[in-house]
């Protein structure tokens, strides 16, 4: 089941309350999925993005085209994970 990254989790994840917030490739019995968590919980090998990295690229309060813009990259990264599910 292939994941497709929308401009909603990059905002989940510019909202997340954690020290450090990810968006993460989750597995479950449905499948994969995207989800944002602390840092400190996430195997390395499942992180996407970190907020702070996603800050720094496109900004704290991105509109919808800096978001929409960075997806490609984003999607890549998750392409590239779930390729070894």
């Amino acid at each position: 089941m292939a994941i497709t990254v929308i401009a909603s989790d990059i905002r989940h994840l510019l909202a997340g309350t954690s020290e450090n917030p990810v968006l993460y490739v989750k597995t479950s019995p449905e499948g994969p999925e995207l989800d944002v968590w602390d840092e400190a919980y996430v195997r390395a090998g499942r992180i996407v993005a970190r907020r702070h990295e996603i800050v720094d690229w496109i900004g704290d309060d991105a509109d919808d085209d800096l978001i929409d813009g960075a997806l490609p990259e984003i999607q890549q990264t998750i392409d590239e994970i779930t390729a070894d599910l």
